[in-house]
C-alpha cells in the first residue's frame, strides 16, 4: 500500500464529492435551473424510489457500468435533498455525514471500541439493542417494530418484522412447512366465498407465512419476486416482438 497514493485518491474522491455540492447548489442558485429551482422534498421522492430500483437492477444484472451509472444517481438524490434542506436551515451534507459517522462508530463497538463480538449473529443483536436503547434515550417508542418505515413494500415490510422478532429471540414460526398447507386450505376455502375480508385475511396469512419460510431457506421474498417479474417482463417483450 502507497501512502500518498492512498492520500491522493482520497482527496481526488472529497473533491468530487466537493464538486457534485457545488453544482447542485448551482442548480438551485440564481441563474440556475428553473426545473431544479421549483422542487422540492415531496416533488423529488418519486426519483429516489425509482433511482433505488434502478440500483437494484444493475446489482441484478451483474452489470458494473450500470451499477456505477445509478449509485450517481442515487447519490445525486440525496444531495438534492441535503440542499433543499440547507436552504430551509434544516441541516445540511455536513450534518446528513456527520449523523451517519456517529451512527457507524457507536453501532460497532466491537471495531472502534473494546467489545467483542466474533459473529455476524451477535454483531446484528448488539445493533438492535444499541437502536433501541439510543430510541430510548430519545423518549421513541422502543416497541419490537419501531423504526420499521410504514411506506416499505408488503412483502419487504414483512421481511423486516421478521428479521427483528428473530434478532430479539421472538421466532416467528418454526421451520415447519406443514402450516403452508393448512394455510393454504383456509384460503382456498375462503375463495369459495363472497367475503371479500375473509379472502384478504387469508391471503395476507399465507403470503407472511411464505415470506417468513423463504427467510428461513435464506431467501428475500421481495427480491425473488422482483427478479421473476424481471424475467417475466423480458420474455413477454420477446413475444410480443416475434408476434
Amino acid at each position: 500500500m502507497n501512502p500518498v497514493r492512498d492520500k491522493d485518491k482520497i482527496f481526488d474522491e472529497v473533491s468530487s464529492f466537493n464538486e457534485l455540492i457545488k453544482i447542485m447548489a448551482e442548480l438551485r442558485g440564481e441563474g440556475g435551473c428553473p426545473w431544479d429551482k421549483q422542487q422540492d422534498h415531496h416533488s423529488i421522492k418519486p426519483y429516489l424510489v425509482e433511482e433505488t430500483y434502478e440500483v437494484l437492477a444493475a446489482i441484478d444484472e451483474e452489470d458494473d457500468q450500470r451499477l456505477m451509472e445509478e449509485l450517481g444517481d442515487l447519490v445525486l438524490q440525496v444531495i438534492f435533498h441535503a440542499q433543499i434542506a440547507k436552504e430551509r436551515h434544516a441541516f445540511g451534507i455536513k450534518e446528513i455525514l456527520e449523523g451517519i459517522i456517529f451512527k457507524l462508530r457507536t453501532r460497532h463497538p466491537h471495531v472502534f471500541g473494546e467489545e467483542i463480538l466474533r459473529t455476524p449473529e451477535e454483531v446484528l443483536a448488539n445493533w438492535e439493542r444499541i437502536k433501541q436503547e439510543e430510541r430510548r434515550l430519545a423518549g421513541n417508542n422502543q416497541g419490537p417494530l419501531a423504526g420499521l418505515p410504514p411506506g416499505l413494500p408488503a412483502l419487504l415490510m414483512a421481511r423486516r418484522i421478521q428479521d427483528k422478532l428473530s434478532r430479539q429471540g421472538k421466532g416467528v414460526i418454526e421451520g415447519d412447512a406443514s402450516l403452508l398447507e393448512e394455510r393454504f386450505e383456509v384460503f382456498k376455502k375462503s375463495l369459495s366465498g363472497e367475503d371479500k375480508g375473509r379472502i384478504e385475511d387469508a391471503l395476507a396469512d399465507l403470503l407472511f407465512l411464505l415470506v417468513e419460510l423463504a427467510r428461513q431457506g435464506g431467501i428475500d421474498a421481495e427480491d425473488a419476486l422482483r427478479k421473476s417479474l424481471t424475467t417475466f417482463s423480458g420474455v413477454f417483450d420477446d413475444y410480443q416482438a416475434d408476434s
